[in-house]
C-alpha cells in the first residue's frame, strides 16, 4: 500500500483541526490561528485553492466547513526545526523533539560569536 503525500497528510490534518472546531457552536464566528511547516498547505489554506484534485477536495471540505460554521482559520507558516510537534509524528521521542526547538529558537534570539565578528565596526 502506497503511503499519502506529505502534503496530502498535512491537509487532513488541517480538515480534522477545522472539523474539531466547528463541533463547539462556542468556536462559530471565531478567528482560531493555525499553525503550519508545510507551505504547500499554507498556500493551499490561504487561497483556498489547489492544482492538484487530493489537495482541492481537502480545501473544499474545510472550505464549506469554514462557510457554514462562520469559522476563519487564521493560517501561519512555522520552520519545521521549530515546530515541537513536528517530532513526535516522525517517532523522535518528545522531549528530544522539545530540546531541539529550545536550541534552535536560541540560536536565533542570541547572535553567534561569528555572526558579531562579522559586523562592520562603526567609526
Amino acid at each position: 500500500e502506497a503511503e499519502e503525500h506529505i502534503n496530502i497528510q498535512e491537509m487532513r490534518t488541517a480538515s480534522l483541526v477545522a472539523r474539531r472546531l466547528a463541533r463547539d457552536r462556542r468556536n462559530w464566528g471565531g478567528r482560531h490561528l493555525l499553525f503550519v511547516d508545510n507551505l504547500v498547505v499554507l498556500a493551499c489554506l490561504r487561497r483556498m485553492r489547489s492544482r492538484s484534485f487530493p489537495l482541492l477536495r481537502l480545501v473544499r471540505r474545510i472550505a464549506a466547513i469554514t462557510l457554514s460554521t462562520g469559522l476563519r482559520l487564521i493560517v501561519r507558516w512555522v520552520p519545521t526545526y521549530l515546530n515541537f510537534a513536528d517530532g513526535p509524528s516522525h517517532g523522535d521521542p518528545v522531549g528530544i523533539a522539545r530540546q531541539n526547538q529550545l536550541t534552535a529558537s536560541r540560536k536565533l534570539a542570541e547572535p553567534g560569536e561569528e555572526e558579531e565578528q562579522q559586523l562592520p565596526e562603526q567609526v
